[in-house]
């Protein structure tokens, strides 16, 4: 007797999934028209998060973070459209895009001073791409303001078969030869072994902020991040400590040794504009008060 009543209940339940994937497929196709559309229009570019001197808040560089100039929507934050441009592998075209414009906006940051860096977000699976690969030299053959204190940074959670490791370390070789620096991001979080930290060379170990925003209050944590700022220091790294928050957090921090610091209690990301008026100020006049203003660190020369 109640089979029926079943029977309408799965029919619709059915429509309503189909109705909802048809929804879903629609969106997401409608979103990658738009963000082809967005680049053609070169509606995206950067905002700019300084990476500081942990000791004295000093501005070293920023990371770029990458922004939508949306001509309806205003402007559009990454969490809305980056997974849909790394599927659809738009996002190639975009940091390219983004590389040239940092060309002429770094420009003008040397005019200002000329030992501040930049760093660029980049995927492992781009730079396992020869012929992409090629195409970012170019244009940083193209810019001489490119070809110093670049830094690119790909995250610690992707991973690669060992021929795509080999194909890996060949492109970042490549991209040295140019003048790039390069950055693990999420140190802490991912797969990669110590062997293969080595094998890749890297110049800056980014630790992720799950493990600053719980060392402070967390056993557990304080002594994972004591372990993460030792390794750093037997790979002969510069280490970036992300999502600094307090002040507690901070003095900890460059307790460790840790040389860099990038997070909220410094500055959040800016537009260019703003982060080109404030490099001659430091990113936390009260971090940096009663601290010699004039050290020279670690951090600044790895990238040199």
């Amino acid at each position: 007797m109640q089979f029926p009543y079943a029977a309408a209940i799965i029919i619709m339940l059915s429509i309503f999934t189909v109705l909802l994937i048809n929804v879903s497929v629609n969106f997401r196709r409608s979103i990658k028209s738009d963000i082809q559309r967005g680049i053609r229009n070169k509606e995206f570019y950067a905002y700019y998060q300084p990476i500081v001197n942990s000791k004295n808040g000093h501005w070293l560089g920023a990371e770029l973070l990458v922004r939508w100039l949306h001509p309806k929507h205003g402007v559009i934050s990454p969490a809305e459209f980056i997974h849909t441009a790394e599927s659809t592998g738009l996002i190639n075209t975009i940091t390219l895009q983004l590389l040239e414009r940092a060309a002429y906006e770094k420009t003008q940051i040397q005019a200002e001073n000329n030992d501040l860096y930049i760093s660029i977000n980049v995927t492992a699976s781009m730079i396992i791409n020869s012929r992409y690969v090629t195409e970012l030299i170019c244009i940083i053959s193209k810019y001489p303001s490119l070809q110093h204190n670049v830094v690119f940074e790909f995250t610690e959670r992707e991973t690669f078969s060992p021929t795509e490791l080999v194909e890996l370390k060949l492109g970042m070789q490549r991209l040295r030869e140019v003048g790039i620096k390069w950055a693990l991001d999420d140190f802490g979080t991912g797969y990669a072994g110590l062997s293969t930290l080595q094998s890749l060379r890297f110049d800056i170990l980014k630790i992720d902020r799950t493990f600053v925003a719980s060392s402070v209050t967390d056993a557990v944590t304080h002594s994972i991040l004591d372990n993460i700022a030792e390794m750093g220091h037997t790979l002969h790294c510069t280490m970036v400590a992300e999502g600094v928050e307090t002040a507690e957090q901070a003095e900890y921090v460059d307790d460790l040794g840790i040389e860099a610091s990038q997070g909220y209690f410094y500055a959040k990301p800016m537009p260019f504009d703003d982060y080109l008026s404030g490099i001659c100020k430091p990113a936390s006049a009260s971090h940096s008060e009663a601290v010699e203003t004039n050290t020279t660190t670690a951090h600044q020369q790895a990238i040199k």
